[in-house]
């Protein structure tokens, strides 16, 4: 029996360990209890004690597990229990071992590889699966819930230990006639990973859901995002243009016959693209029978497994649930690697190097929206085309010779890293002396008012906010439940 203690209880779940705090609410692994030594582990979802007081907040909680817990596929993690214990509203979904789909590019990114197509194209299919049982889900009544997930991206597709496929996070998915209804026009979901009709704030169906499933394999082909930009308002109108390169143009193992199939896929037309997921997986499976290719789930695992030779379940989750409840003793670096990691640290990179890390986005969070500020482009629409060539990426460094030459290189590492933070330090200062933009503070009586800058709403950016603007003219408008639309020119100074 585990002797884990837990950091607080929550009716009959034992809290052992917080994963992450949102701007909703907060992530823990939890443990409960039954007769005859019985433990499970799951995941516990929480609501902000703030938010909780909100009846809006509780209502499109209460909604998400409505539709959640009618979901019961391979395909989807299930959510077996709700509940409200003093005020406090939470959700219990099951604890899946493994790894999510971001970290796994991440991973890849830092070796300089990609996944090999036919399992990049496994986990299309797996998700596919998943999806179409979603968007074909009826109510007891027969007729469709009408769900849409509208954040399909790496981080919501956690792979198990075994290799399996699992969608997660609903939870900002809407059904029709469902009692809550979201805010018209907010947009929700991560940028990069919207449907061209998403990112307009246009009514959405299925058909959103296959694109970002393709933008998904996209990357996982090439190691690329299509429609990634500098800012978030970037991402948005490369998203609405929807201009790319084939993923053959960027690994040439992609064959033709796959370029194809993902170009349908990411169709800026919902009418050009595949009208169904499933549709989208037959023509998966197609191509890998016409190939007498047929990877398996635990070909996924062993990949993943060389991958993660320290295991697929994060440490300190596996820690939190461990029958000793003691983490595993940390790795010894040489100096090399320590310096790399504080380095990858510092640029937000991964190096590669396993150890201590900072969770960036959680895989269970209910929404993808940034929370910090969001700085406006003067004119996104220059942004027209993705890069048509795949990042450089570093070569991994062979072990036996950085450790030979690791006396050596002491002197200069520590040279560039003085020199690295001198250049940081003068482009710190030339950015800020340089800068065209200007902070302003966005504010409201009654406070709480959407903003919406030039036309375009700031996903997150509620009244009192402080905004970086580009200088000149912006119009602000402000946008409150039970209040008229208030507009006004403001002038931003550098």
């Amino acid at each position: 029996m585990s002797t884990t203690e837990p950091i607080r209880m929550l009716g009959r779940y034992e809290l052992l360990r917080r994963i992450a705090k949102g701007g909703m609410g907060e992530i823990y692994l939890a443990r409960t209890r039954g007769m005859a030594g019985f433990e499970k582990n799951c995941i516990i979802k929480t609501i902000l004690p703030h938010l909780a007081e909100e009846e809006e907040f509780v209502t499109k909680f209460l909604d998400e597990g409505r539709i959640v817990v009618q979901l019961v596929h391979g395909n989807i993690v299930p959510v077996f229990d709700m509940g409200d214990e003093a005020g406090e509203v939470f959700m219990a979904m099951e604890y899946i071992p493994g790894r999510d789909l971001r970290e796994v590019t991440k991973r890849l990114a830092g070796t300089g590889e990609v996944m090999p197509v036919d399992l990049a194209l496994f986990v299309a299919g797996e998700v596919c699966k998943g999806l179409d049982y979603a968007h074909r889900k009826a109510g007891e009544d027969g007729k469709s819930l009408g769900i849409v997930h509208r954040d399909v991206s790496p981080s919501n597709v956690l792979i198990s230990r075994e290799g399996e496929i699992k969608l997660i996070d609903f939870g900002i998915a809407r059904a029709a006639g469902r009692i809550g209804k979201t805010v018209s026009g907010r947009i929700q979901g991560k940028f990069c990973y919207m449907s061209p009709e998403q990112a307009a704030g246009q009514p959405l169906d299925g058909r959103s859901d296959i694109f970002s499933a393709g933008l998904v394999l996209y990357e996982l082909l090439t190691g690329f995002r299509p429609f990634e930009g500098g800012t978030d308002l970037e991402s948005l109108d490369l998203v609405r243009q929807c201009e790319f390169d084939p993923p053959g143009a960027l690994n040439a193992e992609v064959p033709e016959e796959i370029d194809e199939l993902v170009c349908k896929a990411l169709s800026k037309d919902p009418l050009d693209r595949f009208q169904s997921a499933d549709k989208f997986q037959i023509a998966i499976l197609q191509y890998l029978y016409s190939t007498g290719s047929s990877p398996t789930p635990s070909d996924l695992a062993a990949f993943l497994g060389e991958l993660f030779p320290e295991g697929l379940e994060r440490e300190e989750l596996r820690s939190a649930r461990d029958a000793s409840g003691s983490p595993a003793p940390p790795k010894k670096m040489s100096l090399d690697e320590a310096l790399d990691f504080e380095l990858g640290k510092l640029s937000g990179s991964s190096s590669g190097v396993s150890g201590p890390t900072t969770v960036e986005v959680d895989p269970h969070e209910t929404t993808a929206v940034s929370s910090g500020e969001i700085e406006l482009a003067r004119n996104a629409s220059i942004h027209t085309q993705a890069p048509s060539t795949r990042p450089e990426r570093p070569a991994p460094i062979d072990e036996a010779e950085s450790a030979s030459r690791e006396v050596a290189r002491r002197p200069a590492l520590w040279w560039a890293v003085l020199v690295v933070g001198l250049v940081l330090a003068a482009g710190a200062v030339y950015a800020f002396t340089s800068s065209t933009r200007g902070v302003r503070t966005i504010d409201s009586d009654p406070p709480g008012a959407q903003i919406s800058v030039d036309g375009l709403m700031i996903p997150g950016a509620v009244t009192p906010h402080e905004l970086k603007l580009e200088a000149g003219t912006r119009e602000i408008a402000l946008e409150l439940d039970g209040h008229e639309t208030r507009k006004i020119a403001l002038t931003v100074e550098a």
